[in-house]
């Protein structure tokens, strides 16, 4: 199970510790916002993605919270997640690190959401 925590201010979020890097090379953890409303895996800032040296893939097209599109450009890493590492698609995008909705498939999201509340991650098997 991956634990987390809902942040008390300046807005509650869901976040939990993600160790994210690439294969043969460095690797971080960083503090990721659950984002439903997010489709894909992750989201790291550019800065963080050149530190790692992670490759990149293609650029894509992504469709914002307001409606309008832009271009994204998508790099290769492995995230540490229920003690394996997982292939996945690193969107590059400044602000908070994001987990959406593909690294949630096939899994329970328990979110209390109250300061400090519990957020759980659970494999459905």
């Amino acid at each position: 199970m991956i634990k987390g925590v809902v942040s008390i201010a300046p807005i509650r979020q869901a976040q939990v510790d993600v160790r994210v890097g690439r294969a043969g090379g460095a690797e971080i953890t960083v503090a990721a916002v659950v984002d439903t409303g997010f489709t894909e895996f992750l989201t790291l800032p550019l800065a963080t993605i050149q530190s790692l040296a992670l490759p990149a893939t293609q650029a894509t097209r992504i469709r914002l919270a307001d409606g309008s599109y832009t271009a994204v450009d998508e790099y290769e890493a492995r995230v540490w997640w229920h003690d394996d590492w997982r292939p996945v698609q690193i969107q590059a995008c400044e602000g908070d690190v994001l987990l959406g909705m593909a690294m949630l498939v096939g899994h329970l999201l328990s979110v209390e959401v109250v300061a400090s509340g519990a957020v759980a991650i659970e494999a459905l098997e």
